[in-house]
């Protein structure tokens, strides 16, 4: 039995400054297992996001959700992204843990690198879990670009498929939030992506070795000027003091200083480094990490549109004259080797 969910026909009214904007959109929630009889964990539904009424990008989004959460949590940036011509996936993956649990007081220098590694692609690296290749994230963004082109060809979702059937990853933009920001930076550390939006991350912060987890600081396939964080000044989960330890050993500093973007408009100083103080939403755990970009959490404007649409824009929307693939830069001396 096909056991796609096709959510309706998403129909609205878009209040902005001037005349109003009218989007269509489509969205499905997919089980992985449709799509891959060998995915046997973490099963609960990808989201996937379409607007056929604008013109559409050849780019896709790609966004992980963090630790022990699900696509269905973050649907507002993938509505977003669509109504910008982007189609949006929100991908189900192993998040059943957070990566700092496993790595911050580990002796292995590389242990941060390997568990994303692992993730990103089954292939056994460590012991301290286990991912086959048909759970890790490149075979079930894969698996999924495959089924979407097959039920819904008309949409060309084969265009982000090479001949092998493997991801083109120079046509995806990854983000993601905490720990969905390490494997979108973990992404374009391994493949040349377009952009990488990261939200409250990346998190990786050894404590054995009182710094940022090594491989944030190695050069890799994706130029740095590509990336950009956004974390709220209130977190206390990842303080922003962590973010921008972190981010600084990725690069990010070299583009300006943080900048806080309430009140202000882009390109923000130049910056790829931004905070928010604006207040979540709603109240719950964790609600100042979770307000950058969760449903729940995200302020928002009297018609339900994100208060941060617009550093959403500026991070990972890029306009026609930067949307283009950037520049190799391929990484030297990596110490784990991805497949």
């Amino acid at each position: 039995m096909n056991k796609l969910k096709a959510v309706g026909v998403v129909l609205g009214i878009l209040v902005c400054a001037g005349p109003q904007a009218v989007w269509s959109q489509t969205e499905y929630l997919i089980d992985p297992a449709d799509t891959d009889q060998e995915i046997d964990e973490w099963l609960q539904s990808h989201v996937v996001e379409i607007d056929r009424a604008v013109p559409a990008e050849d780019v896709l989004l790609l966004h992980f959700p963090g630790s022990f959460d699900i696509p269905t949590n973050s649907k507002l940036i993938l509505q977003h992204a669509a109504r910008r011509g982007y189609p949006a996936i929100g991908l189900r993956y192993p998040n059943s843990w957070t990566v700092n649990s496993l790595c911050r007081s580990s002796t292995d220098s590389e242990c941060f690198e390997k568990v994303r590694l692992e993730i990103l692609d089954g292939v056994d690296r460590t012991d301290i879990l286990v991912i086959t290749e048909a759970n890790s994230i490149s075979n079930r963004l894969g698996k999924l670009l495959q089924y979407l082109d097959q039920e819904h060809p008309d949409d060309d979702w084969g265009r982000f498929l090479d001949g092998d059937h493997e991801v083109i990853w120079s046509k995806v933009i990854v983000s993601g939030h905490s720990q969905g920001a390490g494997h979108a930076a973990m992404v374009a550390h391994v493949h040349e992506v377009v952009r990488v939006g990261m939200f409250a991350g990346v998190t990786d912060y050894s404590n054995y070795f009182e710094g940022p987890a090594g491989w944030v600081s190695d050069e890799g396939a994706t130029p740095v000027d590509v990336h950009f964080g956004f974390g709220h000044a209130n977190d206390g989960l990842v303080p922003p003091e962590m973010l921008l330890e972190i981010w600084t050993a990725q690069g990010l500093a070299a583009e300006g200083e943080p900048v806080n973007i309430d009140g202000e408009e882009p390109p923000y100083g130049g910056s790829h480094m931004f905070f928010t103080s604006t207040e979540p939403a709603e109240t719950g755990s964790y609600e100042y990490h979770n307000s950058v970009v969760i449903d729940f959490y995200t302020p928002k404007f009297e018609d339900g549109s994100p208060r941060f649409a617009e550093v959403w824009d500026h991070m990972c929307f890029p306009d026609e004259e930067t949307n283009v693939r950037a520049a190799t830069a391929r990484r030297s001396g990596r110490r784990v080797r991805p497949r």
